[in-house]
């Protein structure tokens, strides 16, 4: 692994921040009890201008806050905070496609694991990333219950 570095945007900064949103599609057996929901999520991510070397792919660094599953045990904070970590694995002709990974705190800890197609706006500094993704959250319910969420959604970039 090489150290943290900034990469080169070309007169950028390299910053870009923007919308997420999601709906989970599978859930957990937290879940299906009585008194529990589940709803959509919604958030502002962030990614930087910096990034490592892990083999032969290029890891780049952001962070998220989300409100994630609204509407569910309103004794229980969804609100989420992550750092995360994203590296292409695939070029298609249209677009490339990343996996996506991260750690943060839902009141508990959690883990997110996605993939994402990248579809660049021609002629904008817009990305608009749909993506499948699945969160494990390992304290659900405030009293350790691990569950999860398996979604869809899409974040919306603009690049600064």
């Amino acid at each position: 692994i090489n150290t943290l570095f900034a990469q080169d945007e070309g007169g950028g900064s390299g910053y870009s921040a923007g919308l997420n949103v999601s709906y989970p599609l599978v859930t957990g057996a937290y879940y299906d009890g009585d008194g529990t929901t589940t709803g959509a999520s919604v958030g502002v991510v962030v990614d930087t201008p910096y990034g490592f070397d892990l083999g032969p792919y290029s890891v780049g660094v952001g962070a998220g806050i989300e409100l994630a599953n609204m509407g569910a045990d309103s004794s229980f904070t969804y609100t989420g905070f992550y750092v995360s970590l994203e590296s292409t694995v695939y070029e298609l002709e249209s677009g490339p496609i990343s996996v996506y990974g991260g750690l943060g705190m839902y009141d508990g800890l959690a883990v997110i694991g996605a993939l994402t197609y990248d579809y660049a706006v021609s002629g904008q500094p817009i990305v608009i990333q749909p993506y499948a993704r699945t969160t494990l959250l390992l304290d659900a319910s405030g009293n350790s219950d691990t569950s999860y969420l398996m979604s869809i959604g899409a974040m919306i970039n603009y690049s600064f």
